[in-house]
């Protein structure tokens, strides 16, 4: 279900957020060992 909704992301989150998410990403996953590609493309 999650997977399924990922491409709504933006729409629903706004972009701004998608930011936020991202650097929470890179900040905790620096090397991107953590479910890569999951959420975030590579």
């Amino acid at each position: 279900v999650g997977l399924g909704k990922r491409e709504f992301l933006e729409v629903e989150h706004g972009m701004e957020a998608l930011s936020v998410m991202l650097s929470v990403k890179h900040a905790l996953d620096p090397k991107g060992i953590l479910n890569p590609g999951k959420i975030f493309r590579n």
